[in-house]
């Protein structure tokens, strides 16, 4: 089941949605036709009696020939979104893989109490038993039929105390365990939260340290985008090295790259592999499907370029149809 699509920041590629659920891509899975759907959206579809086509356009397809999309998953997880809980009231705000975890240990994630049935936030479930009509209930009912039995038997009066005073011995012990378990939430939500901020100061530390080691091979790794006889869109495998350079970093082109040359070279991937799928070339569409998406989710390129890509696209569809 994909992610919903108001927990993001900001706006996410329709590209990225999964055309089963219509939510976000949730461990991307790319079938041979070229379409991908979520892991678990997937599995159920052809899990159904007597279905093994594709949602889309209903080729055959088989759930042992669905491979995972790392990139797209890596670039799901890396967005910024929401807790689940946010309409509980949980304020706390991260890139998604993050959001996985905690939500896990949410204070606002939703908890059912035993005794009434009713669902309450998971740091109020403390507050809520201390005051919860059916516990009072209970207990009441204890000691009601206490007293009665004490009537009817005619006990002698010490008895009588004694019993009273160990039913209240009773609330008073249980009153105190419920105070001392809403201090132990307390407590360990306060432990999350720091253990939270230092995980961010962590990855961040960590993301510094990334980008500053790229800048630093940048220059030798990507030094074949600067000359002018790299082999982007001559061969099929330079399909997939384009599409992995763009994705490692997605959301921001380094300043050396042109635009325009990474463009033309798209385009002649497109040209090659993509557009003429009749002359033997059909088998790297999928290649050229995932990277013209990539393309499209990034920031490399202009507005004018990217409706290049949405047609370019669009085509891609009618020829697998």
């Amino acid at each position: 089941m994909g992610y919903g699509t108001t927990r993001f920041l900001e706006s996410v590629d329709e590209n990225l949605h999964c055309a089963i659920c219509s939510g976000v891509l949730e461990e991307a899975l790319l079938i041979p036709c070229g379409h991908s759907f979520c892991s678990f959206c997937l599995t159920t579809w052809l899990d159904r009696p007597c279905t093994n086509t594709c949602p889309e356009c209903r080729a055959l397809v088989m759930i042992s020939e669905a491979t995972p999309i790392h990139s797209i998953r890596n670039l799901v997880k890396s967005m910024q979104a929401e807790c689940e809980h946010k309409e509980r009231g949980c304020a706390v705000v991260g890139k998604l893989e993050g959001l996985l975890r905690h939500q896990c240990e949410c204070g606002f994630k939703p908890t059912t109490c035993t005794a009434c049935g009713d669902v309450v936030n998971k740091v109020d479930l403390p507050n809520h038993q201390m005051e919860c009509p059916a516990i009072s209930a209970i207990l009441n009912e204890d000691e009601g039929e206490t007293d009665h039995e004490i009537l009817s038997q005619d006990l002698h009066q010490s008895s009588s105390r004694a019993t009273i005073r160990e039913l209240k011995s009773r609330v008073s012990l249980m009153n105190s365990q419920l105070r001392q378990m809403k201090r132990d939430l307390l407590i360990a939500e306060t432990k999350n939260l720091t253990i939270e901020r230092e995980l961010r100061l962590v990855k961040k530390e960590l993301e510094e340290t990334r980008s500053e080691l790229i800048n630093y091979r940048s220059n030798e790794d990507h030094a074949n985008l600067l000359e002018p006889n790299y082999d982007y869109g001559y061969t099929p495998q330079s399909v997939v090295r384009l599409a992995q350079l763009i994705t490692t970093q997605l959301h921001n082109r380094p300043s050396y790259v042109d635009r325009t040359r990474i463009f033309a070279a798209v385009k002649r991937c497109y040209d090659h592999y993509g557009r003429f799928s009749n002359i033997g070339q059909g088998h790297f569409l999928a290649d050229v499907h995932m990277l013209l998406a990539i393309c499209n989710a990034s920031n490399w390129f202009n507005e004018t370029q990217k409706q290049h890509f949405d047609d370019w696209l669009q085509a891609i569809l009618c020829l697998k149809q």
